[in-house]
């Protein structure tokens, strides 16, 4: 028996088009280390995650929020925790702020500053001013696979000098204080998703010694700052991170000989991170961020907060 109508669109024609991208998301840097009578140690890049082909699917007409993380700042009157860079996130993809630098602060004649000697954990780990059984900032904190990060590499203490070690980096672990130098900022990861090749998500270098100490060590390309040295005469801030790249900060060295009544350094600044979604211009729509094209894509670069419209 017919009814005379017919129900048309169900299972059908009424679902929103999908399509995939491509994404680059790069969390803010860690602030590099303060330093009082110590050097700081480096601060961590922040997380990077990315994919390399469009294989990550969206929904056309839908709004996805945008948060570009800001880079950590060490203040002299900000604990370590605070100077952690900011997430980074794009959809379900969360890039975690990287770890600030340690400092230590052991100085009798001048006043209490909060802060601790080990880095700060992130997505890649702050370096730290402790000895030789000290370990660094972890890094890739919350665990992703891929890793987003690396550790803080450990500080260096003798009777003679301390030295702090660098931030972590996108693709390797900081490196170690050695003897009078700070560690090195761990490695950076490139990616050309908006066209052109670049370097992001470097560790910092970590302060160099106390004394007669040569120097820090200079951060990793990708936007970590250099660790700065004590042998100048006073001691001096640590180089910030590059803006949107997620590179640590450097950081501060303070002043040869007995510092005790020296002022604190900050370390430096940590760099801001960035957000890219890139798609096949003829297979789908999209709007946000600053727009630019390559071949037969639309990339779409943010470098703070907006929203995606698929």
């Amino acid at each position: 028996m017919s009814f005379g109508y017919q129900v048309l669109g169900f299972g059908s024609g009424g679902a929103k088009k999908k399509y995939q991208v491509q994404f680059l998301v790069v969390a803010g840097g860690g602030a590099g280390g303060r330093a009082t009578n110590y050097g700081g140690g480096g601060g961590g890049a922040g997380g990077f995650r990315t994919i390399c082909s469009k294989t990550f699917c969206v929904t056309e007409g839908d709004s996805i929020p945008i948060t570009v993380g800001g880079g950590g700042a060490q203040p002299n009157n900000n604990p370590i925790a605070d100077a952690k860079g900011s997430d980074a996130v794009f959809s379900t993809i969360t890039s975690t702020g990287g770890g600030a630098g340690g400092n230590k602060n052991n100085r009798p004649n001048g006043p209490s500053l909060p802060g601790q000697s080990t880095g700060g954990d992130g997505g890649s780990g702050g370096g730290t001013v402790g000895g030789p059984t000290s370990t660094g900032g972890a890094g890739n904190t919350p665990p992703t696979s891929p890793s987003q990060g690396n550790p803080g590499g450990r500080g260096h203490i003798t009777s003679a000098t301390v030295s702090a070690g660098g931030g972590g980096g996108s693709s390797s672990a900081g490196g170690n204080g050695a003897c009078k130098n700070g560690g090195a900022g761990g490695a950076h990861t490139n990616s050309n998703i908006t066209a052109s090749d670049v370097e992001y998500a470097g560790g910092a270098g970590g302060a160099g010694g106390y004394g007669d100490a040569p120097g820090g060590s200079t951060g990793s390309p990708g936007g970590g700052g250099a660790g700065s040295s004590g042998c100048a005469g006073a001691g001096n801030p640590g180089g910030n991170g590059s803006a949107n790249t997620g590179g640590g900060g450097g950081a501060a060295s303070h002043s040869p000989g007995n510092a005790n009544n020296q002022p604190a350094r900050p370390g430096g600044t940590g760099g801001s991170g960035i957000v890219v979604i890139r798609r096949v211009t003829a297979d789908s729509c999209g709007s946000g961020g600053t727009e630019t094209t390559s071949g037969s894509d639309t990339i779409h670069t943010f470098t703070g907060p907006g929203t995606y419209t698929a």
